[in-house]
C-alpha cells in the first residue's frame, strides 16, 4: 500500500504521520491495483491542567501555622508536584507568612506553574490595662480595664485563662495580684501577669476606754479618726440619745443622768465605714449596770452583754428574755466586771435577731444584802 497524508501533515507519506497538532486529518491509501480509500482522523487536545487551592492563613502573628491544599485537574495523571519550599505533597502545612510557588507536571510532561499567598493578622495581639483600686480596706470594687489591639479581633477576656467573657472591664475585684488574658477570634492568647489592685489603709476610729462619771457630770466625746478622706459624716446610735447634745456631730456632750452605751458610725468621702462602741458608767448610781446595747459580731469589741458594777458584788443569777418572755440566756455565780461572762447573742446554737431584750439580775453584796435589777438592752448587728 501507498499512503498519502493530507494538508496539515506536510503531506507525509508512510503508514504513520508524526508530530501533528490537534485537528482533523485525511489519509489516502492506494493498493497495487490503483484502488484508493480515504479515511479521516481527529486528534484532540487533552484537558488543560487546572489548579485550585484551599488556603488557611497563619492564625497568630509570627507563627508557622498556615496550610495550603492543592486540587489539580486536567492533563494526564499522575502528577508530579514541586513546591518552592521543597515539599512534594498536595497539602503543605506549618507554613509562615509568604508566597509559595507550585510546579505541576503530568504524565505527558505537560507543566503548569502557579503561586499562592499565605497571610497573617496585620499586627500581633497585644493589650494595655488600666487599674482602678479598691476604695475601702477589704472592699471588692476594684477593676481592670483592658484595651486590646491587633490579632483577629472579636476579643474575649479572662483572669484565669479558663473562664472568658466579652467585657473590657473586669469588675468586683479585691486587693491582690491578677493575671490578665486576652483571646482573639483565632484563639490566639496574649497575657500579662501580676496586675496589682491596691487597697488603702483601713479607716480607723477610736472612742477610747469605757468612761466612769459622777451623776450629773458633763462629758465631751473626743473620737480619734485615721486614714480618712474628707468630708466625714457621723451617726451616734443608742437608746439614750436624749443624753447627747447632738447625734450627727463628732464631739457631742453627754449629760450623766444615767448610765448608757453608745455606738459611733463614721463614713468618709469614699463611702468607707467604721464604727466603735463605748460604755459610760455612773459611779454613784446603781451598784449594778448592764449596758443598753451590745454588738455580737465577732470583732472582739462589745461582743458580750456582761454585768458591771461596784467591786465585790457577786451575781447570783443573770437572765435575758426575748420579747415573748422566753429565757434566751442564763448564767449564775460570778463577779461583776468579768468580761468573759455574759450573753453572746446566741440561743440554742443560733444567732438571735437584732432587737430589744429584757434582762434581770439578782446581785449579792459583801454584807449579804441581795437586790434585783432589771432593764432592757438592744442587740445591734
Amino acid at each position: 500500500y501507498e499512503y498519502q497524508w493530507g494538508q496539515g501533515t506536510n503531506f507525509q507519506v508512510g503508514e504513520d504521520a508524526k508530530n501533528l497538532r490537534s485537528g482533523t486529518y485525511l489519509v489516502t491509501v492506494t493498493d497495487q491495483f490503483g484502488c484508493t480509500g480515504v479515511e479521516e482522523f481527529t486528534i484532540a487536545d487533552p484537558f488543560p491542567i487546572t489548579l485550585n487551592f484551599r488556603i488557611f492563613d497563619v492564625l497568630c502573628f509570627g507563627e508557622e501555622s498556615g496550610e495550603v491544599e492543592l486540587i489539580a485537574n486536567g492533563g494526564t495523571e499522575p502528577y508530579n508536584l514541586n513546591w518552592s519550599n521543597g515539599d512534594s505533597e498536595d497539602e503543605i502545612t506549618d507554613l509562615e507568612i509568604g508566597t509559595y510557588f507550585i510546579t505541576v507536571t503530568d504524565a505527558k510532561d505537560c507543566e503548569v506553574v502557579d503561586s499562592v499567598v499565605v497571610d497573617q493578622p496585620e499586627e500581633p495581639l497585644s493589650f494595655d490595662v488600666t487599674t482602678l483600686d479598691v476604695d475601702c480596706d477589704g472592699g471588692q470594687n476594684g477593676s481592670i480595664i483592658i484595651d486590646a489591639t491587633g490579632g483577629a479581633g472579636n476579643y474575649i477576656y479572662s483572669l484565669d485563662n479558663f473562664l472568658f467573657n466579652a467585657s473590657t472591664e473586669q469588675i468586683g475585684l479585691s486587693e491582690g495580684l491578677y493575671d490578665v488574658y486576652v483571646k482573639d477570634a483565632n484563639g490566639c492568647i496574649d497575657s500579662l501577669n501580676d496586675v496589682d489592685i491596691f487597697s488603702p489603709a483601713p479607716l480607723e476610729l477610736e472612742l477610747g476606754p469605757d468612761v466612769y462619771l459622777n451623776f450629773g457630770e458633763n462629758y465631751q466625746f473626743d473620737p480619734i479618726i485615721g486614714n480618712f478622706q474628707n468630708p466625714l459624716t457621723y451617726k451616734w446610735e443608742s437608746p439614750d440619745l436624749d443624753l447627747l447634745s447632738c447625734d450627727d456631730c463628732l464631739n457631742p456632750f453627754f449629760d450623766a443622768q444615767r448610765q448608757a452605751s453608745y455606738r459611733l458610725i463614721v463614713q468618709d468621702a469614699r463611702n468607707c465605714i467604721v464604727d466603735d462602741f463605748i460604755n459610760i458608767f455612773i459611779e454613784n448610781s446603781d451598784a449594778v449596770f448592764v449596758p443598753t446595747g451590745f454588738t455580737p459580731n465577732g470583732d472582739f469589741n462589745n461582743d458580750l452583754l456582761s454585768v458591771y458594777g461596784i467591786e465585790g458584788v457577786e451575781i447570783n443569777v443573770f437572765r435575758v428574755y426575748d420579747r415573748w418572755g422566753e429565757v434566751v440566756f442564763e448564767d449564775t455565780d460570778f463577779a461583776v466586771n468579768d468580761v468573759t461572762r455574759g450573753w453572746n447573742g446566741m440561743f440554742k446554737g443560733k444567732a438571735m435577731m437584732p432587737g430589744v431584750y429584757t434582762w434581770v439580775v439578782e446581785a449579792e453584796f459583801t454584807n449579804g444584802f441581795k437586790d434585783i435589777y432589771s432593764g432592757n438592752t438592744t442587740l445591734i448587728k
